[in-house]
């Protein structure tokens, strides 16, 4: 038993291309009710992990084989799969239709820049390609979409001036104490 073991972990496995996935019309409508019961996160991070690797079509599959382990730490055990294969159903839509994939990635700029924590995602995806173009360019629009929701405006930087320099808040010399 052992020795089979030995065996089989030491055989190469293909890497799965996006055609070998199928799914039957009950799954993908199962799959469909699923996904309506997550939460907002769990959908942006769906649409972020599907939008990138489609970015990344020379490197698809070595993506797909590592997708488990880079969702794993942003989600709950029991999602991954589910998640998996909803991005699965997003690329292969994306495929289809061009369309689709650049709406959604518009969208994941806006999501990048409301939620700067899912950037982390997008660099664990990234890891080990320290020149990727798609990285630096994902970057450069974050940050620009960032500064310009982030930005004051003249009126509103002279009023946080007038308060930082006149309305200080003074810290309370003895704390209350718990009984």
């Amino acid at each position: 038993m052992a020795q089979k073991f030995a065996t089989i972990k030491s055989c190469k496995i293909n890497p799965m291309q996006l055609e070998s996935y199928h799914y039957s019309i009950i799954k993908r409508m199962w799959l469909w009710f699923e996904m309506r019961s997550l939460n907002n996160d769990t959908k942006q991070i769906i649409t972020l992990i599907s939008v990138i690797l489609f970015m990344e079509k020379d490197r698809l599959e070595s993506l797909l084989d590592t997708l488990p382990d880079i969702l794993r730490p942003y989600l709950k055990p029991h999602l991954v799969q589910r998640v998996f294969n909803r991005i699965i159903l997003k690329l292969q839509k994306y495929k289809k239709n061009q369309q689709i994939f650049m709406q959604d990635r518009d969208r994941i700029f806006d999501y990048l820049a409301s939620n700067i924590q899912l950037y982390g995602l997008v660099l664990d995806i990234f890891a080990g390609k320290e020149n990727a173009p798609n990285l630096n360019i994902i970057e450069q629009i974050v940050r620009k979409k960032f500064d310009k929701n982030y930005q004051l405006n003249r009126t509103n930087l002279r009023l946080l001036s007038y308060q930082e320099k006149y309305c200080q808040v003074e810290e309370p010399k003895n704390p209350p104490t718990k009984k």
